[in-house]
Order: structure tokens, then sequence, then C-alpha cells
């Protein structure tokens, strides 16, 4: 009825009249068509995700799935690096997605993760994909520090890369992303994989380049440098071992990355102790005694490094500052004399002073084997010679006894028939240290000391080592 209505109306207008209801009509229908059949078909790698009547609306679910992205891969400009296509399409009888369903739809593909980064160039050589400008610096900071072994404490005073240093904006896959670390170890080493015993520094370092590293250009007319050269020649030690050793972990490494730097480091040295000696009346003469340990002092050295190419050309020495002073080690020798008789053959004592009251003697004493010395209850029972206490018990005849093994562990020392022990098993003993006190234990007629010198267990004759006979005092 409506179509006839226009159909009658339109036999009256004039021929102007006509030509522009005819287009009023077709606008009309292209409006209702356009309204009710066309949209949007969104496609990811050639498959249809949905329609749309709104393109904005997959766009925004778009950029909440990016932002995810970014946020989980902490990339800031990461992005959905499949094939998004989203082409107009009739989409008459189609269901049409919200912003909601598009996201999910999208969450639940198999999206690759794409970065908007930069990609590295040295020399005409790619030496990888970094996230950013930033990484680019940190890399090349990175490089300057291991090239130039530069510490957190050193100081860099001078640095110009003489290579061609360019980064141009790229896309690519996540994958294909390398680290700041990589990229510094790839630039000082030519290895992509970065030491597990070294740091780099991420902090960016402003470098000059004849390249200029901030500005991108077209390098499709360049020549690709397929390998970096090789360190050539030999560097002359100007200083010390330092220089040396740093100069061979520079040579024995192909860096991309060429370099000229100078900084300044403090390094640390010992500054040996002297020894003092001085007499001490209250050690025995034959001893002595580290009274102050020494202790090193340190010296803080300013040294200048110059490298060239990656190679220590000059260490130079700015300034010495004492950090610590040394301390001097004191050594206290004896003056003190021995409270018995000293031995003309061993360097022995005689364990006791008092009356030889047996030397040669049947039993023990025979062919003077052994010597007693006879003396008031409780005199000092000396140690004739350093070394260890092996026994300090009662033994047989012998009574309370006193064994130490000297140190060549051949010599014992016995003394006999004592009346208390001021020492132990396991002790370490001095000469002239008293170790008991004399008494008339074990098979005895009156208090004094049994001595015996045994090497091997072979009692040793005593006038070889002392100056002694029967009825002298000691």
């Amino acid at each position: 009825m409506f179509f006839k209505k226009l159909a009658h109306y339109a036999k009256h207008l004039s021929k102007r009249e006509k030509v522009v209801f005819t287009g009023f009509c077709v606008a009309l229908l292209l409006g209702f068509f356009s309204s009710t059949c066309l949209g949007y078909k969104v496609m990811v790698d050639g498959e249809v995700l949905g329609y749309t009547k709104d393109a904005a609306v997959f766009t925004q679910s778009l950029d909440q799935v990016e932002q995810d992205m970014r946020s989980k891969t902490s990339i800031e400009t990461a992005y959905v690096y499949n094939d998004i296509q989203i082409k107009k399409s009739i989409t008459f009888n189609k269901p049409m997605f919200s912003e909601e369903e598009f996201t999910d739809a999208l969450n639940a593909q198999d999206l690759q993760v794409g970065v908007h980064g930069v990609q590295l160039k040295v020399d005409g050589q790619e030496v990888g994909n970094l996230a950013s400008s930033d990484q680019v610096q940190a890399g090349i900071a990175g490089a300057i520090n291991k090239i130039g072994n530069v510490q957190d404490s050193d100081k860099l005073v001078k640095c110009d890369i003489q290579s061609d240093v360019v980064e141009t904006p790229k896309n690519f896959p996540l994958e294909d992303l390398n680290s700041p670390d990589e990229c510094a170890n790839l630039l000082a080493t030519g290895n992509t994989n970065p030491s597990k015993s070294e740091e780099s520094t991420n902090a960016p370092i402003q470098v000059a380049s004849r390249g200029g590293a901030d500005v991108a250009r077209d390098q499709s007319n360049e020549p690709a440098q397929e390998e970096a050269p090789a360190a050539e020649g030999t560097v002359e030690n100007n200083s010390n071992e330092n220089v040396e050793n740093q100069n061979n972990e520079t040579e024995t490494s192909s860096s991309i990355l060429k370099i000229n730097l100078t900084k300044t480091s403090t390094k640390k040295e010992d500054i040996p102790f002297q020894t003092v000696e001085q007499e001490d009346p209250n050690i025995y003469v034959d001893q002595t005694v580290v009274t102050q340990q020494g202790v090193n002092g340190e010296l803080d050295k300013e040294v200048e490094t110059v490298y060239e190419d990656g190679k220590v050309m000059s260490e130079t020495t700015l300034s010495e500052t004492v950090a610590k002073e040394p301390v001097a080690q004191i050594v206290s020798k004896g003056t003190k004399q021995y409270p018995t008789m000293s031995s003309k053959k061993g360097n022995f004592i005689l364990p006791a002073v008092g009356n030889i009251s047996a030397l040669d003697k049947p039993g023990s004493h025979a062919g003077c084997f052994a010597v007693d010395i006879a003396n008031s209850m409780g005199t000092p029972i000396y140690a004739p010679q350093s070394g260890t206490v092996i026994r300090a018990s009662e033994f047989g005849g012998y009574g309370l006894c006193v064994d130490i093994m000297m140190d060549d562990g051949k010599t014992v020392l016995r003394m006999g028939h004592n009346s208390e022990f001021k020492v132990s098993v396991g002790d370490r003993v001095e000469k002239g240290r008293v170790v008991a006190l004399m008494g008339s234990t074990g098979n005895s007629t009156g208090p004094h000391s049994h001595f015996e010198i045994r090497i091997n267990d072979v009692q040793q004759f005593l006038p070889d080592y002392f100056d002694i006979k029967d009825g002298d005092n000691v």
C-alpha cells in the first residue's frame, strides 16, 4: 500500500522532481540496507572470529587483550602478532559480537606475542632485536663494562665507540627478542650466552659513536659484515701483571663492538709488616715467642687504564694512599737461663736440681743408662726438652711416671717416682716447664727423680749427654 502511494505520487511529478525523488528513494533503500545488512567481519590468521556492526567494538577488545599481554610479558611494546583483518561484510542474519565476546574469543585463540622494537646493527652486522632504545643503550653499556672490565667502583673517564652503531624500528615475534645481557655479551665476546659468573649492568651509558646510535636510517645499501675482525697484535706490558691478565682476557675474545676507553680504578695492595726482635728475661735462652702478631697494612692505589680496540695499552698509577698502617710482628728472644744443668749433646737439661744419688749401679742404672737426682719432696721436675706428653700415670716400679715424646717421633724422656703431676696426656710442653713434683712413688728409697733418655725404646748412655758422676750436686 505504501509503495502504491509512492508510485501514484510519482506520476504527478515533473521530470526534475522525479530525479530528486528517485535519488531520495535510492538513498533511503541504501540506508536501510546498510543498517540492517552491512557490518564488519573480523578474521584472525584467515579464520573468521566474529561479526560486528561497529569496528570499534572489536578494536577496544583487542586493546584490552594487548594490555593484558604487556602486563604478563612486562614489555610495553608487546602486541598481538597474528594476522588480524577487519573487513566490511554483509552481516544479514549473522550474530553480532559484543566487546566481551570478542575478548573471550581472542583469549581462546593461540595468540602470538609480537614486539614493536628495535633492531641493532654494528658495522652492518645484525646484533639483535631489543624492546626499546633504552634496552639498546643498556646492552651497549653492558658491553663497554665487559670489554673494559669496568667494575662498580671504577670511574669511566672517556669512552669512544669506533664502530658504526645503528638502530632501526622493527616488529618481530617475542621469541626473537634479545635481552640487554645477551646483546652485551655478543658485542663484547661474540657469544650470545651471558656467563653466569658475570653480571652486566643495565644502566644506560651515553657514548660517542661515528654511526649515531640514536639515528635510524636505511641499511639496504650497506654491505653486511659476516664476521667482525679479530683483534691482532700483542700489547706491551707497561706496568705489572694486572695489565697482562686483562690483556689475555681481551685478546681471547672477538668483540664486535670496537671501543677506546679510559677508566680510573682503586686497587688495594698489601703493605708487608716488619718483624722486630727483642730480648725477654722471662723466656729461656733458646726459645722465641711471638708476643705480637704482625698484620699487613693496606695501600689504595688510584690507577688509570687506557684501552684501545678492547686491549689494555697502558696502566698508570695516579696516586697512592695508605688506608691502613701495618702492625709490626714482635718476636721475643729469651735470655733466662734454665734452672738445671744443660747438656753437651742434644740440647737437653736435667729434669731436676739435687744430688746425683745413682748413676751406675745394678738394675736399670747399670752402665749409666739412667740417673737418680735426689732432693726434698715437692722439688719441681722440668721438661728436659720440648715435646708432647704421652704418659702421665702410674707405671710399674717407676711409680707416678711422666713420658714426653720429642718432635722427632722417636726420642722419649722418662721421669719417674713423682709425687704429683702438673701435666696431662696430650699436653704440648716446652723445655723447662714444670711437669711434675718430686716424690718417692714406686720402687723408691726416698724422694728423687729417676731420668732416662730412650731412642726407639733403647736407653741412651747418659755421660754422652751430661758431664755428671755419682755424688755430684747439680
